[in-house]
């Protein structure tokens, strides 16, 4: 039995994506990705990378153990800290079911600390993406 009381985001991450990548349903995510030069040159000291989902716009989403990075191209910014966030909402904060599910299904919007951040284009990986974040906002 897993100690959810001291899991901790590295962890949690390995089990979600780990359990959608053998049932063959996240198939644009990497468990322990090799990482490029930009990345590396992000990263704080001691920050691991975790999983990386490319988006349908081809853009790599960094998951590290404390933050998520989206590097488009050369180009490497940080989205969030995962200790910003609030609360997530599947599709859309406002009544998601106005929109068209086959358009919008991947996409999740965050309420952080200061601010908002929308995540658009996850493909099947929206749903360990999405179980994550709530676990992270959980005690928010």
């Amino acid at each position: 039995m897993i100690d959810s009381e001291h899991m901790t985001a590295e962890r949690r991450l390995q089990i979600l994506f780990k359990k959608e990548i053998h049932h063959g349903f996240a198939r644009n995510a990497v468990l322990s990705p090799n990482l490029t030069e930009q990345v590396k040159d992000s990263l704080q000291p001691d920050e691991r990378c975790v999983v990386l989902v490319r988006d349908k716009m081809q853009r790599c989403l960094w998951f590290t153990d404390r933050r998520l990075l989206r590097q488009d191209a050369a180009e490497v910014l940080e989205l969030f800290s995962y200790d910003a966030v609030q609360r997530v909402h599947w599709m859309a904060r406002e009544n998601p079911f106005r929109l068209r599910k086959e358009e919008y299904f991947d996409r999740l919007e965050i309420d952080l600390k200061a601010g908002e951040a929308q995540i658009d284009g996850l493909d099947q990986a929206w749903v360990p993406v999405l179980e994550f974040l709530q676990w992270v906002a959980k005690d928010r």
